[in-house]
């Protein structure tokens, strides 16, 4: 990871950075927050430390599918068929994660 400092103020010693290769959470879930942030001298000695909690971090964009593809077996009217859909997301699905697919309502599920 590369960091880069943004700005610095040797007055105050305020500064900003930026972090760059660093992967949002896979959900609009908040995550946890960052902690513990030190600033330490070359010795490893500590100068200055931020225990309390940051605030979490929220997305509010959800990735896309990059590739969709449906075809179904036969074409033929009131035929019972199968449909194939392949995708790519752009998110990994979770382990726990599930595919909620809404059809239309001109599709019917047939008991076998």
């Amino acid at each position: 990871m590369e960091v880069q400092f943004i700005s610095l103020d040797v007055n105050t010693g305020t500064f900003s950075w930026s972090a760059e290769m660093i992967r949002n959470p896979i959900s609009f879930k908040p995550s946890g927050s960052f902690t513990d942030i030190q600033v330490v001298d070359s010795e490893g000695y500590q100068v200055a430390i931020f225990s309390s909690p940051t605030t979490a971090i929220v997305n509010s964009l959800t990735g896309s599918i990059t590739e969709f593809s449906l075809s179904q077996v036969t074409i033929r009217v009131s035929e019972i068929t199968t449909y194939t859909i392949e995708f790519v997301p752009e998110n990994p699905i979770p382990q726990e994660g599930s595919i909620q697919l809404t059809w239309p309502q001109q599709v019917n599920i047939v008991d076998s």
